[in-house]
């Protein structure tokens, strides 16, 4: 039969996207922690309105995907990450890449890795929920050459409401 669903999703490529995911692979890389908290709080931002839901009954969104890892950066104040990976030019590297990170996600102790997500998880809605409210948020990504993200004082109050 034929499908009826139809949907519509952004696709951006750009070098500073590509930097982006560099930027986010070694930070998981360094703690698989970070892969899965980033994975709740953007569904998490998805469920809640903040960013896009990828299906046609939800058009309104607060910010973009990319802003909301921009934001949760910034709320956990993370650093430029220490090493590159040494080559991910290619989707088959990124592909590797990832795949490694499942593995590695797989083996990890599951105990601890629920600790740190619950501590992380509440760092993350507790120093959110303290932001100013009276200006503008400009974000920086800890890479270097890309444009910092703003993020209005309207868009920063939904943010804490949700």
């Amino acid at each position: 039969g034929k499908s009826s669903d139809q949907g519509s999703f952004d696709i951006t490529c750009n070098e500073n996207g590509l930097m982006k995911t560099y930027f986010l692979l070694n930070l998981y890389n360094e703690d698989v922690t970070f892969f899965v908290l980033f994975w709740i709080l953007v569904h998490w931002a998805r469920l809640s309105g903040l960013v896009k839901l990828h299906c046609a009954e939800h058009t309104y969104c607060v910010m973009n995907t990319s802003d909301m890892y921009a934001f949760i950066i910034h709320v956990y104040k993370i650093n430029p990450v220490k090493h590159r990976p040494q080559d991910l030019q290619s989707e088959h590297c990124l592909t590797e890449n990832l795949k490694k990170l499942l593995q590695k996600l797989q083996a990890s102790d599951k105990t601890e890795l629920k600790d740190k997500l619950g501590l992380q998880v509440h760092k993350f809605f507790r120093d959110a929920s303290s932001l100013l409210e009276s200006e503008d948020l400009s974000i920086t990504w800890p890479i270097d050459g890309t444009d910092p993200v703003l993020i209005s004082m309207d868009k920063v109050k939904e943010i804490k409401k949700a």
